[in-house]
């Protein structure tokens, strides 16, 4: 791209970026809280995953294999939604894949009530219910694209890591209450019930959403955004964050059952997780004010990945929360640049197919991480699979301050 992109924004530009100015849009802002719900059940059902994995299996390779069945179906689902997004009614797309993770969530209930899970059957279940969640993405992120004017765009990336990680905070606790994972699951599935009446509420314009039926064929439509300038670089940023992100939630389940912390010990990491996001999001227009974007995802990989590092280490309750919450703040960083420079890449009439493009290879990426560092884990200890997340994340963070400019 010549001169400035939306990518490497003036640090005057960042600071202006508010993450609520998005809430003054009234379909927008009822649809984000009831957003705020659906990650909360989304969030339940992955952290009960886990954990559910973590009391069944002793193998490090087992439970990081929950990250890769929460992941993988991005690989094949994401970018056909993606194209359906902008083929079709973005809202109708969406509410279908919220019935999908209802009734996924429902089953696992009635799975857990019965007690019939099993390592391997718990891993297809998180896969069933996790393709509703690819087949969701790029809807949501170009539906709620359409709602907010174009210079918001990045403030509504922003907003939505808010609200995945408010979910974290609020329901991360739960998993330590000792509720039993029938009614986590079953809350899970509660929660998803107001996005789904949200979205049948919300009336939404056909005409932006219906941009795509045209004579060209289902790859070709997916292709032409492959050929935006400057999506390449994104896309090698991203997928390198999330590998280096992936080994957090992969193996933080591991760290806390090794050191016998119990879940309520990981349901507060999860929370500092959630809340050191918050508090990134929060930090980016003041840390804008110095910084442009690439120099932004530079300190946030550099935090991120001390934090990642000194994971090894934390075998106290509070230890192990005040390093999550610094992973927490620098993921946030980075995720909401890169997302929402992404996003203002592409017009509306494409902004599914960018989703899902860029949305595939990050969460592609998280599944091949979750993989990796469960391996390296087994074969080579904890401390060595974080310590080499860590230092993928500095490539990234070296990455993109070498490319600023």
């Amino acid at each position: 791209m010549a001169g400035r992109s939306a990518h490497n924004p003036a640090p005057s530009q960042i600071q202006t970026l508010s993450p609520w100015s998005a809430l003054k849009h009234r379909r927008f802002r009822w649809l984000w809280f009831a957003n705020i719900c659906s990650q909360e059940g989304i969030w339940l059902n992955s952290l009960s995953g886990a954990w559910l994995m973590a009391t069944m299996s002793q193998s490090p390779t087992m439970v990081a294999l929950v990250q890769t069945a929460i992941y993988a179906p991005t690989c094949f689902l994401t970018v056909i939604a993606g194209v359906l997004a902008d083929r079709w009614d973005r809202k109708l797309c969406l509410l279908g894949a919220q019935y999908l993770m209802i009734f996924a969530s429902i089953g696992m209930a009635v799975l857990a009530f019965g007690q019939a899970f099993s390592p391997w059957l718990l891993l297809g279940a998180i896969f069933a219910f996790n393709c509703g969640w690819a087949l969701s993405i790029p809807a949501w992120q170009a539906l709620s694209a359409d709602l907010v004017e174009p210079e918001e765009i990045i403030a509504i990336s922003s907003l939505g890591t808010i609200s995945f990680n408010v979910a974290r905070v609020i329901g991360s606790p739960i998993i330590g209450v000792g509720l039993g994972f029938g009614v986590l699951f079953t809350v899970s599935a509660a929660c998803l019930v107001p996005m789904a009446g949200a979205l049948i509420l919300t009336h939404t314009s056909r005409a932006r959403h219906c941009v795509m039926r045209d004579e060209a064929g289902f790859w070709r439509e997916l292709l032409s955004v492959s050929r935006v300038s400057g999506f390449g670089r994104f896309l090698m940023l991203i997928a390198i964050v999330s590998v280096g992100s992936s080994a957090l939630w992969a193996l933080v389940p591991f760290v806390t059952a090794a050191h016998n912390l119990g879940a309520s010990t990981m349901g507060l990491a999860m929370a500092s997780l959630g809340a050191g996001a918050i508090i990134g999001a929060q930090l980016l227009p003041l840390l804008g004010r110095g910084l442009n974007a690439d120099g932004l995802i530079c300190v946030g990989g550099c935090a991120m990945a001390a934090a990642v590092g000194a994971i090894a280490v934390a075998d106290s309750r509070v230890a192990l929360a005040l390093v999550v919450l610094v992973a927490g703040a620098g993921y946030s960083i980075m995720s909401s640049l890169l997302c929402g420079a992404a996003q203002a890449l592409f017009d509306a009439a494409a902004r599914g197919r960018g989703a899902a493009i860029y949305t595939t290879v990050s969460y592609a990426a998280f599944a091949v991480g979750g993989a990796l560092w469960g391996a390296i884990a087994s074969l080579g200890g904890v401390v060595l699979s974080l310590l080499c997340a860590a230092a993928t994340l500095l490539v990234a963070g070296a990455l993109a301050r070498k490319c600023e400019g």
